[in-house]
């Protein structure tokens, strides 16, 4: 629950500014008087949203370094997952209609990527931010993708 708050407020922080809204975003969920939450559980949504873009926590970020290391693991699956869905709507086109993933066996998480045009961009994308993902989880991703596109005639159509 913690992980999909911070997945719906990660981008509030454009109403600050682009440059840094991930940590715009974590200032304002932290000092924004979230009712119904701890305060350890409003870190933990700030941190999600902070991590979801750029670096991947480290020593210096004070915020983190205090959290429980519970919330730590929290954090570092909420981000690894969230940074890995804004990578995946990197052009916000909605480019990507729906993310299938298999983790059976121990090698790379594999999703499949049903796509309404040219993904090219999205897979870069989430393929250049699964640092925290593979740090969360010890594995990393390995995106294929199908592509629908609407037929005049008829239903939605796979192509691969």
């Amino acid at each position: 629950e913690l992980v999909e708050y911070g997945a719906i407020l990660h981008d509030i922080g454009w109403h600050i500014g682009g440059k840094g809204h991930h940590k715009h975003s974590m200032y304002l969920i932290v000092h924004g008087g979230l009712k119904g939450f701890t305060p350890e559980e409003v870190e933990i949504i700030a941190n999600i949203a902070r991590y979801h873009r750029k670096s991947p926590p480290k020593g210096k970020h004070l915020e983190y370094q205090g959290l429980s290391a519970r919330a730590k693991k929290v954090v570092d699956v909420g981000a690894g997952i969230l940074r890995l869905a804004d990578g995946m709507d990197r052009s916000h086109a909605g480019v990507i209609q729906d993310v299938k993933c298999n983790a059976a066996g121990e090698g790379d998480v594999v999703c499949t990527l049903t796509t309404r045009s040219d993904a090219a961009l999205e897979l870069w994308a989430a393929q250049r931010k699964d640092d925290l993902f593979k740090k969360a989880f010890g594995r990393g991703i390995a995106c294929k993708r199908t592509r629908r596109c609407r037929m005049m005639d008829g239903p939605t159509q796979p192509h691969g």
